[in-house]
């Protein structure tokens, strides 16, 4: 199994904070950091949930801002 996101809230907006930046839960590179905002209450949509890629070196791209096909927010329904 590989590990290839970490999903955590923040008080407020999904922008990665000064302490997310410098210290990644997980240092590979292309690992994704999702941030869910309001402590992860309401609706937490795409285009509302921060998507931040880890580029290595202490470097990320924001990608909240680009549609992620893979990803499925809300229930699945297993037949």
């Amino acid at each position: 199994m590989t590990v290839v996101a970490d999903v955590h809230v923040h008080p407020g907006s999904f922008r990665q904070s000064p302490s997310d930046k410098a210290n990644p839960i997980i240092a590979e590179a292309n690992h994704l950091a999702l941030i869910l905002p309001d402590f992860a209450e309401g609706s937490n949509l795409p285009g509302r949930i921060g998507v931040h890629r880890y580029l290595g070196n202490r470097r990320w791209r924001d990608e909240s801002d680009r549609l992620f096909p893979p990803f499925h927010v809300g229930t699945y329904l297993w037949s």
